[in-house]
């Protein structure tokens, strides 16, 4: 009897149970069609709700990644969204992602936009539609936005700005480092171009170098650092922070990847942790240097100032500047 009694007691709760399940399941459907019918009846004010979500979201995206270059109705560093919309009009979404991860130049007159790899396609389709969005019955404003004079803001050291700087191609930047040491490192080709100290960052000219106070102390060939392993100039494809020090991310021939993390080590030295895939022979990185500096390697060979790695010694090392 007290089997039955418990198998009896043991059916009522699994009935229970399924009765409450169904009961959510319900209550559940029920919220469902509550919105349907909500979205359905609320019609153009219920695809409002949804267009003003998707624009706060690409606004936000645009704020991180362009409006440091772009603004809405005028020229500035780069072209403005309005000419940008009229450009890349709403059936011309793939493009618009190609041109900003591959960027080419169309204004000669304009700094080159650096590759924007780093981005990703839902970010680029949320940016594409807050542009078209937000000049809609825009017009540019004639002439180039009036900026004041650039007054070096207070921020943690290290910092990355972006400019125009003399003897590096306009897509470069600069890496401001403690002791009034600053890095032009240019994305062209790659590479350190050159270093100066005591002087202030200048972005009032964007169509022509801004002119250093002071001579660079450290300059480097104008050829890719990894010149024997690639024929054509690198494909710059972004960079991150790490510790507030840039990790620059590019390609070379064959599918070889590299990042290049550039910092200031505590006794002043700049160096440069290299970590790369793909290297399949050995390779020869060129030292030579002009100015102050020298530059040293922990690891593989070096003779008649000619680097020599393995593929295993390759895929990580570190050059560092040392003074003379």
């Amino acid at each position: 009897m007290s089997s039955g009694k418990g198998l009896i007691q043991r059916r009522e709760s699994v009935v229970s149970c399924m009765e409450k399940t169904q009961l959510r399941m319900k209550h559940t459907y029920g919220r469902l069609r509550a919105l349907v019918r909500i979205i359905l009846l609320g019609g153009a004010s219920g695809l409002a709700l949804s267009t003003a979500f998707g624009e706060e979201i690409g606004e936000r995206a645009y704020q991180t990644h362009c409006m440091a270059c772009h603004l809405v109705d005028v020229r500035a560093v780069g072209p403005s969204l309005v000419y940008i919309a009229q450009t890349y009009p709403e059936s011309s979404l793939d493009e618009f992602k190609k041109w900003v991860k591959n960027p080419g130049k169309k204004d000669p007159r304009m700094i080159q936009m650096p590759a924007m790899g780093h981005v990703s396609d839902a970010d680029l389709k949320d940016i594409h539609s807050f542009v078209l969005n937000s000049t809609r019955g825009k017009t540019e404003k004639g002439g180039s936005k009036r900026f004041p004079d650039f007054v070096e803001p207070k921020r943690p050291l290290p910092y990355v700005v972006r400019g125009f700087f003399p003897d590096a191609s306009p897509a470069s930047v600069a890496i401001v480092m403690k002791n009034k040491v600053s890095v032009c490192w240019d994305t062209e080709i790659c590479r350190i171009r050159y270093i100066w100290s005591n002087s202030r960052t200048n972005l009032n000219n964007y169509f022509g170098p801004n002119k250093l106070q002071v001579e660079p102390y450290h300059k480097e060939l104008r050829e890719p650092l990894f010149l024997t392993l690639s024929e054509e100039s690198p494909e710059f494809l972004g960079y991150r922070l790490v510790d507030r020090s840039p990790e620059f991310h590019y390609k070379l021939d064959g599918g070889v990847e590299v990042r290049e993390l550039v910092k200031q080590a505590e006794n002043g030295e700049i160096q440069r942790h290299f970590t790369a895939s793909g290297i399949t022979e050995e390779i020869k990185i060129n030292l030579s240097v002009e100015g102050k500096l020298v530059m040293t390697s922990d690891s593989g060979r070096v003779q008649d100032n000619w680097l020599t790695l393995t593929p295993s010694e390759a895929s990580q090392f570190t050059l560092t500047l040392n003074a003379k």
